[in-house]
């Protein structure tokens, strides 16, 4: 029953909880951040729902095995005993050595610098809402900015008379972004040729029309760092797959090619330099997915339309996350009258505060979606999929880009 009450919740718009011990009657199961040690983990549909940020394990049943052992009977032969001279012979003392033993004691690896592991913020952070206060600097170090030249001819650079903050991406590692097919086509819109040589990314970025710094001492620091792109790849599901192809008018195409699929790797054209303002996010886990404690950000437009102004500053809001599987039951046991159909790579979010009537717009586009994982490392499970001119998203929920179902993906062409 707890099931269908989760169900019939996010129908009206809410979220519920739902037991681990539920998905499996009869049988010791809980919610724990590793099973090892007391079970297994659950590979039912609803388990990731039912524990935020840990696994639902279920107990194994433990099985006793008694070893019977037969010993064979031992016959001792008898000796006939014929007197013979004894010699008495002097004890002969032989020394004892002592050796001690030393304990050998291992020491484990030191582990990486803090700016090396994934997922990991500068500082505690104040979450705000999207069109509310902005978040501090270099509170989210792997978002980056994506820019796209603002003519034909003027040079690709980061100031705001040659370029144009478009859309955003999430760092993956040293050499790699990932963001949408959709940010691709906005910062290659205003240019022709290859869309490698009209794409610049912006790591460590906070204000989009300033250059950030950070004071230490007496010296100021620059917190970011602009790249060049050297290969753009297209997800071989989107609508169209050669990014050179690419017109403004793709983004007036049906919703449902521009949604579905909706992901793009770019590869960097040299590595970034890790610190404070520049990290990478965690890896999708798939059967660990915490749906509950999620952020998005984003350099979105507080309106909506073309003319509308552009934020210069990172904003920020908690979200829950839904995976693609809840949204199919929804489908099946709700009003038809509000179904959610779940394109291909995509499932939706929901904002945690409804009163603030936050909303995702075409330049949120690419903006990270990340939830706390096992380790407490922020995890990028999604990219937010906002590929409408017009409109922003509705207020209660958006769309999003299902980075966990392009994991697989996403490796195979990293690793090239």
């Amino acid at each position: 029953m707890k099931v269908l009450a989760v169900i019939l919740a996010l129908c009206v718009g809410t979220s519920s909880a739902i037991s681990c011990a539920d998905l499996h009657p009869g049988k010791n199961a809980m919610c724990l951040a590793s099973c090892e040690g007391f079970g297994v983990p659950s590979y039912q549909a609803l388990a990731i729902y039912a524990c935020a940020g840990t696994k639902c394990c279920v107990e194994e049943e433990q099985t006793t095995t008694t070893t019977t052992t037969t010993v064979a009977p031992t016959t001792v032969p008898t000796s006939t005993s014929t007197a013979v001279p004894t010699t008495t012979v002097a004890p002969t003392t032989v020394p004892t050595s002592t050796s001690t033993t030393v304990p050998t004691t291992t020491t484990p690896e030191p582990a990486p610098p803090v700016e090396q592991q994934c997922g990991v913020q500068p500082e505690d952070v104040t979450f705000r809402i999207l069109g509310g206060s902005p978040s501090k600097k270099c509170d989210w170090p792997w978002q980056v900015s994506i820019r796209g030249r603002s003519g034909e001819d003027v040079e690709l650079d980061p100031s705001s008379s040659n370029s144009v903050p478009f859309c955003n991406g999430v760092i993956i590692d040293e050499n790699h972004v990932v963001t949408t097919a959709a940010c691709v086509i906005l910062a290659t819109a205003f240019a022709s040729g290859p869309a490698e040589d009209n794409i610049l990314v912006i790591a460590g970025e906070y204000d989009t029309q300033s250059a950030d710094f950070t004071k230490v001492g007496d010296a100021f620091t620059p917190n970011e760092v602009g790249k060049g792109v050297s290969k753009v790849t297209i997800h071989p599901e989107y609508f169209k797959t050669d990014a050179s192809t690419f017109t403004s008018g793709d983004l007036a195409s049906e919703t449902d090619e521009t949604e579905a699929n909706n992901l793009a790797i770019l590869k960097l054209i040299s590595p970034l330099e890790f610190g404070r303002c520049i990290r990478k996010a965690c890896k999708s886990d798939e059967l660990s997915w915490n749906t509950k404690d999620c952020v998005i950000a984003g350099w979105g437009t507080y309106s909506e339309g073309l003319g509308a102004e552009l934020t210069t500053k990172l904003l920020t809001a908690e979200v829950e996350l839904i995976k693609p599987e809840i949204w199919n039951l929804v489908n099946k046991l709700c009003d038809d009258s509000d179904t959610l159909i779940i394109k291909p790579l995509t499932t939706f979010a929901i904002f945690k505060d409804s009163a603030i009537n936050g909303s995702t717009c075409m330049s949120d586009n690419g903006g990270m979606v990340v939830c706390k994982n096992g380790e407490g490392g922020w995890a990028l499970e999604g990219l937010i999929n906002r590929p409408s001119f017009d409109a922003c998203s509705p207020g209660d929920r958006f769309l999003v880009t299902d980075i966990s179902a392009a994991q697989m993906w996403i490796n195979n062409v990293t690793m090239v």
